[in-house]
Order: C-alpha cells, then sequence, then structure tokens
C-alpha cells in the first residue's frame, strides 16, 4: 500500500510541475497584455518623421556644444587681453620717459640743434624706372646712329654722327653712306694715341669697307689725327651646360669666343689681309699669336701696327704680334 502510493507520486510529480510553470506564464503575459496595449504597426511617413525629429534633435546638440566652445574661446581672449594690458602700459611709460627727459634738456639748452638732412627716398626708384623705360624702348635713329638701347648720343658720337653726313653731302659718296649707319662710338687711350672705335651692323660691314680708305682718311683729318677702325658689334653666347636655359637651336659658330676674336682681329688690320696665323706658347704658360700679314698691304698699315697691338689686346686681353713675310711663291 505504502510503496503503491509513492510510486504514484513519482510519476504524478513532473506533470504536476509542468502544469503549474505553465499556468504561471499564462498569468504573467495576460497581465502584461493588460498593463500595456498592443501598439499598431507605424506606417512609412510616422518613420521618416521619427528619423527627422531624431536629425534635428542631433543638430541642436551639436550647435549647442559649438556655442558653449566659442564662449570659452573668447572669454579665454578676454582674459588674456586683460592680462597683457598692464604691461603694454609700463612699457609705454617707460619709453616715453627718455623721450620726456631729452625734451627737457633740449628746451634748457639756449643753443638750437642741428636740422636734420631729410633725403629723398623716392630718386632711386625713379632711376631705375627710367632705365627700365629706356632698355623697353626700341631703336633710337638720330643722325647717322641707330642706338638700341634708346639712348642718346654722346659729345663723340655727335661730333662723329656730323663728320658723315658732311660727307655724305658729297656727291660721290652719297650713294655709299646714305643707307648706312654705326651702333656705337668710343674712344680708347692706348699709351699716348688716342683711337675712336666705330662699331657697325655686321650686316653693312662689307658696305662699309667698300670706301674704307677714303672715309679712314676724311673722318681722321676732321678729328684731329685719332687713328679711326671700323669693328662689326656682334654678340657672343655663352657655352650651353646643363644648369643654361636650353634655346631653341644649336649656338651658331659665328657666336662663340673664338668666331667673335677671330673677326675681331681681321677688322682691325682691314684693309690688309691675314695670309697665316702661329700661336707661340711660352714656358710660363702666356700664349702669343703671331699674325702673317699680306706684303702688298705693308705699306698703307705698318705704321699703325703699334695701334693694332694694343687694341686688340684691349679688346680681347690677347698678345699678338703683326709680320710681313715674304711670299713663298
Amino acid at each position: 500500500m505504502c510503496l503503491g502510493f509513492c510510486v504514484l507520486q513519482c510519476c504524478a510529480f513532473p506533470a504536476l510541475v509542468k502544469r503549474d510553470v505553465s499556468s504561471f506564464l499564462a498569468e504573467q503575459m495576460a497581465k502584461a497584455k493588460h498593463d500595456d496595449p498592443p501598439t499598431a504597426p507605424m506606417s512609412a511617413a510616422d518613420t521618416e518623421d521619427a528619423a527627422r525629429d531624431k536629425i534635428r534633435q542631433q543638430a541642436l546638440a551639436a550647435l549647442q556644444h559649438s556655442q558653449k566652445d566659442s564662449h570659452a574661446s573668447e572669454a579665454h581672449h578676454e582674459h588674456h587681453a586683460n592680462s597683457s594690458a598692464p604691461q603694454f602700459a609700463e612699457q609705454h611709460l617707460k619709453d616715453q620717459q627718455p623721450a620726456r627727459k631729452e625734451s627737457h634738456h633740449a628746451k634748457k639748452s639756449s643753443v638750437p640743434a642741428a636740422p636734420v638732412p631729410v633725403t629723398d627716398h623716392l630718386s632711386i626708384p625713379q632711376v631705375s624706372s627710367e632705365r627700365m623705360a629706356s632698355k623697353q624702348q626700341g631703336p633710337r635713329h638720330e643722325g647717322k646712329f641707330l642706338k638700341h638701347g634708346g639712348d642718346k648720343l654722346s659729345a663723340l658720337e655727335s661730333q662723329i654722327s656730323q663728320v658723315l653726313l658732311d660727307l655724305e653731302a658729297g656727291a660721290d659718296l652719297k650713294p655709299h653712306l646714305q643707307e648706312l649707319l654705326v651702333n656705337e662710338a668710343k674712344e680708347l687711350e692706348l699709351g699716348t694715341q688716342k683711337v675712336v672705335v666705330l662699331y657697325v651692323p655686321p650686316p653693312q660691314l662689307k658696305q662699309w669697307q667698300k670706301t674704307h680708305a677714303r672715309i679712314v682718311r676724311e673722318m681722321e683729318k676732321k678729328l684731329g689725327g685719332r687713328t679711326v677702325i671700323f669693328i662689326a658689334k656682334r654678340r657672343m653666347l655663352p657655352k650651353p651646360t646643363r644648369k643654361t636655359v636650353k634655346l631653341n637651336q644649336k649656338r651658331p659658330r659665328s657666336r662663340t669666343l673664338t668666331a667673335v676674336h677671330e673677326n675681331i682681329l681681321a677688322d682691325i688690320v682691314f684693309p690688309a689681309e691675314i695670309v697665316g696665323k702661329r700661336i707661340r706658347v711660352k714656358t710660363d704658360g702666356s700664349r702669343l699669336i703671331k699674325v702673317h700679314l699680306d706684303k702688298a698691304n705693308q705699306t698703307n698699315v705698318e705704321h699703325k701696327v703699334p695701334v693694332f697691338t694694343s687694341l686688340y689686346k684691349k679688346l680681347t686681353g690677347k698678345a699678338v704680334s703683326f709680320e710681313f713675310p715674304d711670299p713663298i711663291f
């Protein structure tokens, strides 16, 4: 009897426990439904409004945070200015004390102070602007001169221009000198003798040399016996390197230093013709250029050989000597 009752309790206990748990859960769910009634599902419009409200709240919070930061920075700057104001006032008073003392001593002294010279600082930019304007100007034609920089003629150039105009007035030289021009004229002192060098445009050099003998003779008479020499105004270009700006074309052979110096030598000795040339290198490394001139022109240029030597040394820095050797054939 007892054993059967125990077996009946053991078999019925899990069912009783399961029934009690399920009833408890059902009671709790009914209570929750009674307290919070079920809400209807949100539509798409309600969801979009909720998202906009959330974005507005976030933007408002960020704006309030930035305003707090700006107020804090303004308060910091005001505090810094208030703290530096007394230091600035003290420094200003210290600077004014020596000035007050000097003015007090100046009132006591009876001798007036010397006036301070005032310099015109605007003159320097004015000169530079005039130079820039002269460089930007085109070539200036005045008399028989054509100045590329737009510069005015010097006293020597004005005199030479008048001499050339007088020669051009003659009927025999007018067709030759009518279209010829000079770029520049310089007077060089070579020892005790003075030389007038006329720089002419390179394309017109051959035209000047056609009447060279008569023009030089007439000009030397009117210039007081000074030697007159015509040289083409050539331009030299530097040797191209890696650091220099690349040119549009290769540097011409006629623009090199060697070619220009050789052409200057030929212009100086004209009307004599160079028939040979030797370069002698001395033991100390110095060089001497020995130039052989045509013996047919010895009587015309022999008296000017010292002038040729000094002038070439002055223009190029190279030592040269001239000889008139006898022709081999």
